[in-house]
């Protein structure tokens, strides 16, 4: 992988690209944005937020979405791909954004490889092995968890935890999130269980099993047939038992201690890196990079329901969530 840039050296050279077309009245360029999900989705519209923030009126921002959240079947996601692309050969934008993993695999990977189009992409989970990267013509931000400080900070708490469970819906991301659990597990000599579920029945029966563990990761939840955020937020109340953790945003209000990344990085990031290649920047020449900005949350209430006082250290730090109001409020 190349060397990361930093955003102070991308800011220096980005003025313009949001300038040049308004200097000479021509009509904007194009840029195409590819989730792989579904609008209203908070992940989703986090990257959207950030990204609309970052290009500002550096381009016609264009949206296509995936929808591989609501829709799991490979079929449906391949034939998504093909339309996307169908509309990228009609539109012919001058750059192409794609988001989180199905878009890089259903997109990028099969029909986007190596052609004059660049290609920005972002969240894409851990690695880019899977997809080949890096393209000549593609550049873009890995999505790093914060798991292992989560489960240092963990053990901080619970020194003599042995047993770790994580709980989340069974799709491709969270399988990728296991992989790594389970490294880190290794590292740190806890015993890891792993139950994916497909529908909300299933996953309140993981839930109830889970509390047998010393401590219990709830990874996202999206793709879970049937999810009822305010019966979840409910039935965690009533039934959790043990040190409950995050490392998603999903999750992150209703666990005792979270660290979770902040998506609306993800979409600054990708148009930042448009930006540049509108002015001219090849793709090629500016390198891959993760992630570097987390936030802490802390439910100190549900902690002391289980017998846990949250050390002072995270409570200065972190923004303070309680699951039976709305609102969360940060830090104190």
């Amino acid at each position: 992988m190349k060397k990361p840039i930093t955003l102070a050296a991308l800011l220096t050279i980005l003025p313009l690209a949001s300038t040049a077309h308004a200097q000479t009245g021509a009509t904007p360029p194009v840029c195409l944005y590819v989730s792989s999900y579904h609008a209203g989705y908070h992940w989703n519209d986090g990257i959207e937020a950030g990204l609309t923030k970052s290009l500002g009126k550096a381009c016609e921002l264009k949206r296509f979405y995936l929808d591989t959240l609501r829709n799991k079947a490979p079929e449906f996601a391949a034939a998504k791909g093909a339309e996307a692309k169908r509309l990228i050969d009609t539109t012919r934008p001058q750059v192409v954004i794609a988001c989180d993993d199905p878009a890089s695999k259903h997109l990028v990977m099969p029909y986007l490889k190596n052609i004059a189009t660049p290609v920005v992409f972002c969240g894409v989970n851990w690695s880019v092995e899977p997809y080949g990267y890096p393209y000549q013509n593609v550049t873009g931000m890995i999505e790093v968890a914060p798991i292992k400080p989560l489960i240092l900070e963990a053990r901080n708490l619970q020194p003599k935890a042995r047993q770790l469970a994580f709980l989340a819906a069974n799709v491709p991301t969270q399988h990728k999130e296991v992989e790594r659990l389970q490294k880190v597990a290794a590292e740190e000599e806890l015993t890891l269980s792993v139950k994916l579920v497909d529908s909300f029945e299933a996953w309140k029966k993981g839930f109830e099993q889970v509390q047998g563990a010393d401590l219990v990761i709830l990874g996202n939840p999206a793709g879970i047939t049937g999810w009822d955020e305010a019966a979840a937020g409910s039935f965690i109340q009533k039934h959790t038992r043990r040190l409950t953790l995050s490392f998603g945003v999903a999750m992150s209000r209703h666990a005792v201690f979270a660290m979770t990344n902040t998506p609306e990085e993800q979409g600054e990031w990708s148009g930042e890196l448009a930006r540049l290649i509108l002015t001219g920047q090849s793709p090629a020449d500016l390198p891959i990079t993760a992630n570097r900005r987390w936030q802490m949350l802390a439910n100190p209430e549900l902690a002391r329901r289980i017998g846990i006082r949250l050390p002072e250290r995270i409570l200065q730090r972190a923004v303070i969530v309680d699951t039976r109001v709305d609102n969360p409020a940060q830090g104190r």
